[in-house]
């Protein structure tokens, strides 16, 4: 039967295709996200908020799950937010039902953490700025230790050298920076922050 070459050949024709179909259900996981500085993060963010997480809520949007984050503010440091407001943000992937999607760099979200989350809008709904880059994570107080901040994407390879936080810091000094940053944006563009 392999004698044959016409054999052969169509044997090939069927064998080829069937790997290839076979290989389509490899999944590839990678992220690539171009490591930002707290300046343009600030700079690509006109609303900036930190507060806690009151709900988080996964929908489906043009044949992709993405996640409806709302968060009560504590307090705003960039934008029209007040204390006491709730904010519903967007970032992707998700679960809906017993599906789940995940998009390696963009931010999770748990119901009663605690953040700073840099958002932009885009098609009239807020996003996470910079994926996972765009979240800190607000850690509480010790004994030892006052309020922290600390990156959220801490296992994540970014390209560049830079990076929103390094390491964990004070609150109220990565506060005081990030409303700086926000005075300093203003005025180059001769507005109020």
């Amino acid at each position: 039967m392999w004698h044959n070459p016409d054999m052969r050949i169509r044997y090939a024709w069927i064998l080829i295709p069937a790997l290839l179909l076979g290989l389509g259900g490899v999944t590839a996981d990678a992220t690539v996200l171009r490591g930002l500085d707290l300046t343009q993060l600030t700079d690509a963010s006109p609303t900036i908020l930190r507060g806690r997480v009151v709900t988080t809520r996964g929908e489906w949007k043009g044949g992709r799950i993405y996640t409806a984050v709302t968060v009560e503010v504590e307090s705003p440091l960039s934008g029209t937010q007040r204390t006491g407001d709730r904010v519903t943000f967007w970032r992707l992937g998700g679960v809906v039902g017993n599906i789940a999607q995940r998009v390696l760099g963009s931010p999770r979200f748990r119901t009663g953490e605690r953040v700073i989350v840099f958002l932009h809008a885009r098609r009239g709904h807020l996003f996470v700025t910079g994926m996972v880059q765009g979240k800190v994570r607000v850690l509480p107080a010790t004994a030892s230790s006052p309020t922290r901040v600390a990156p959220a994407h801490h296992r994540l390879a970014l390209r560049g050298a830079r990076r929103v936080l390094q390491r964990a810091e004070p609150l109220t000094a990565f506060e005081t920076r990030v409303r700086q940053l926000v005075r300093t944006r203003a005025a180059r563009k001769g507005r109020r922050p």
